[in-house]
Order: structure tokens, then C-alpha cells, then sequence
């Protein structure tokens, strides 16, 4: 009877390839998941189309201060200057915590501060409403 020689010498490599291979296919899976939001999602903004549709100003504004570039509204007054906004479309608007800002191309570096509250700004140049 004839003793026949095993030779495991290609073994080790094979088995060595083998391993970086499905390590690099569960690092590409694993990546390949956080990039396309499995990890975890990012919520959409909303989306409104809103339209100015009336703007009422009642001399409302300081007859003294109405040359300057930011005119200041009379205290008393200041549910005389009013903006109506139609809600066109799209998804419904949280009244609680909205913010317009108001500006002119004239004076791009001028803008005005409209919010739901009554409580006035301390930074000049913006009125609340």
C-alpha cells in the first residue's frame, strides 16, 4: 500500500483571502446602510405657498423718524400695521413660533421682524406684531 503525502500548503492563504473578502463585504454593507439612512432618518421641512394678499398701514408710523431709514412705529398703534397672508398649498403652518422677515431691495441690510407676539424686540430696527 502506497502512503500518499497531504499537502495543506494552499490552505492557509485561501482561507486568509477568503476572511478579508467577507470583511469587506460587511464593512461596504454596514456604509453602504448609514449613507442610505438606515441609521436613522432626517424629517422633510415643510413646504407652504404663502401670498401677500393685503397690507394695511394706518399712520401708524412716527411722523418724526419717518425720513430715517427705519421708521419706528407709534406704541399705540401698532395694531394698525398688519399683513395678511393666504396659505395657497402645501403642508399646514405651526403658528406657535413663526418668523417673517420683511425687507426691500432698496435697503437689503434693513429687515423687519413680524411674529405672533405682542412682546417687542430689543434689536433695533425690528418691530414684532
Amino acid at each position: 500500500m502506497k502512503h500518499m503525502a497531504k499537502k495543506d500548503d494552499a490552505v492557509s492563504p485561501v482561507v486568509g483571502v477568503m476572511l478579508m473578502l467577507v470583511v469587506t463585504i460587511i464593512i461596504a454593507a454596514v456604509v453602504s446602510g448609514f449613507a442610505g439612512g438606515l441609521a436613522g432618518g432626517t424629517g422633510k421641512a415643510p413646504q407652504a405657498s404663502l401670498v401677500a394678499n393685503e397690507i394695511v398701514v394706518n399712520e401708524a408710523y412716527d411722523t418724526n423718524t419717518i425720513n430715517n431709514m427705519a421708521p419706528n412705529p407709534v406704541a399705540d398703534k401698532a395694531a394698525d400695521i398688519y399683513v395678511i397672508f393666504e396659505h395657497m398649498g402645501g403642508d399646514g403652518i405651526n403658528l406657535n413660533n413663526i418668523e417673517i422677515h420683511l425687507g426691500s431691495l432698496k435697503y437689503a441690510h434693513e429687515k423687519t421682524l413680524i411674529s405672533n407676539s405682542k412682546t417687542p424686540n430689543n434689536d433695533p430696527g425690528h418691530y414684532w406684531e
